[in-house]
């Protein structure tokens, strides 16, 4: 039987181990090389993320700022409108709607003859009207030339209800939020009657089962105010 050389053996095991050392030492390679696109992927994504932040912050800024704005916009807006409605208020302050009187003319001069001679006759009062004119045939509107004479007609109208032959209604001139307003009240005092309660109707209130409520335009309803004495 032969006998290996020592050397021989001691010769292929250190090239074994130079062979793996190779392996390894291209695997270390390997493996540092993705560490390092790892750590740039990182890098890369921490970057990307930092953007996104800045970039969110911006938005949210804006979207603060956009907020600010449509809310110092609102707040004109109402101002606005508030000026607007006393505006056509003030207006209207000496106006009022006769409805169901017919009168065949569209000259304004007859017209405001034909008013001032049917509130003498029917409310049994005399005013001043500084214009009279229909907007449709059988709705005219006047404007006093006082305040106190439109008073007195609202005082008087009443008689209107027992006058013979057609029906004449006599109403404040109102603006188009008065008239939002007594839209809603007159539903509200429709409900409150399907319940079974006392409800009497005025300018802006209820009263219902002898408590005013008066209407709150901030939060579109009415709020209870004082109790009214029965008596009265």
């Amino acid at each position: 039987m032969e006998k290996s050389d020592p050397n021989e053996e001691l010769r292929e095991m250190l090239s074994t181990l130079l062979m793996d050392n190779k392996n390894k030492a291209k695997e270390m390679v390997e493996l540092k090389e993705m560490m390092g696109s790892m750590i740039v992927e990182m890098k890369e994504i921490r970057k990307e993320n930092n953007e996104y932040k800045n970039q969110m912050n911006r938005l949210a800024k804006e979207n603060e700022e956009l907020k600010n704005s449509i809310k110092e916009m609102n707040q004109r807006m109402e101002i606005v409108e508030s000026a607007l409605e006393m505006c056509q208020r003030d207006k209207k302050r000496n106006n009022l709607i006769v409805k169901g009187l017919k009168i065949d003319t569209s000259q304004n001069e007859i017209i405001k003859e034909a008013m001032e001679n049917f509130i003498k006759k029917e409310l049994e009062t005399e005013v001043e009207i500084n214009k009279a004119y229909k907007i449709n045939e059988k709705t005219c509107i006047m404007e006093l030339k006082y305040f106190e004479d439109k008073v007195k007609i609202l005082r008087a109208k009443g008689k209107l209800i027992n006058r013979k032959g057609e029906a004449i209604y006599i109403d404040c001139d109102l603006t188009r939020k008065e008239q939002e307003t007594q839209k809603r009240l007159r539903d509200i005092a429709t409900e409150e009657k399907k319940k079974g309660k006392i409800v009497k109707k005025g300018y802006n209130f209820l009263v219902i089962n002898n408590e005013k409520w008066k209407w709150n335009s901030k939060a579109n309803n009415i709020t209870r105010q004082i109790e009214v004495d029965p008596k009265n």
